[in-house]
């Protein structure tokens, strides 16, 4: 089954809220396309309409008043039939990624348990949606048998969401702040298929993506910003990164 392919615009002012068009159809070549734009700044929305003009003409530009990212994921896949994928818009594509079959209904980049400098939290494990396959059908089958190990009332609503949230766990060092990032709770409900590494080996993604600038200033990786300039001028060249990323979070687990 062919995807539909979801993304999620930023106004953001770097190049990085186009990247991902020129590539696009490397990775999904016949794919339909949806891009949803969250409220700009002036001219950035004329911007991403000339992006995709040039590299993904058929592609559906729609503006979307949702603006946190796991809401709005939430909302696609109650208005969409079919296999979806969330896809955001600094990945650069290597090969195609189209015909990726999964049997469960999450399918992405593991990223584990690390603490986050930004945040200053624990970020839970998940999937990352910035390249995430999603079956609704069989992501539904999946919570109802997660659910059904545990008695659901009206006192305890389980999360079946992708949004993002905070906890704190009070331990005898002092309060723990744990980050489930978008699509985390989700996880671990239910799982999900990681890709391989020759799957990894398929596209790259760029980590804070619209927001280096903010992310840059306060993690210890001098060449943050300079591998987002070699993405914006070839995005050829940064292929592999994921490996590096890889050991950025690492030496961040906990």
């Amino acid at each position: 089954m062919i995807p539909h392919v979801h993304i999620l615009a930023t106004g953001g002012h770097n190049p990085n809220m186009t990247l991902v068009f020129p590539s696009l159809r490397v990775g999904f070549p016949t794919a339909p396309v949806t891009v949803h734009a969250r409220p700009m700044a002036d001219g950035m929305f004329e911007r991403l309409n000339v992006a995709l003009d040039a590299h993904v003409p058929e592609a559906d530009l729609v503006r979307t008043e949702v603006d946190r990212h796991g809401e709005w994921m939430d909302k696609v896949l109650k208005t969409t039939k079919g296999l979806v994928v969330f896809l955001d818009t600094d990945v650069v594509f290597h090969k195609a990624v189209e015909h990726w079959q999964f049997k469960t209904g999450m399918a992405g980049r593991y990223i584990r348990r690390f603490r986050e400098p930004l945040t200053r939290c624990v970020s839970e494990s998940r999937l990352h949606p910035s390249l995430l396959f999603v079956d609704p059908f069989t992501l539904a089958q999946e919570l109802d048998g997660w659910q059904s190990g545990f008695k659901v009332t009206r006192f305890n609503p389980p999360v079946t969401s992708f949004s993002a949230f905070t906890l704190a766990e009070r331990t005898r060092a002092g309060v723990v702040p744990h980050f489930y990032d978008t699509g985390s709770a989700l996880y671990q409900a239910v799982g999900g298929t990681s890709f391989t590494n020759d799957q990894l080996d398929a596209y790259d993604h760029l980590f804070a993506g619209t927001f280096v600038d903010e992310l840059a200033a306060v993690i210890d990786d001098a060449d943050l910003l300079a591998a987002h300039q070699v993405a914006w001028e070839n995005p050829g060249r940064i292929r592999g990164a994921w490996r590096r990323q890889n050991d950025w979070f690492a030496r961040r687990a906990c």
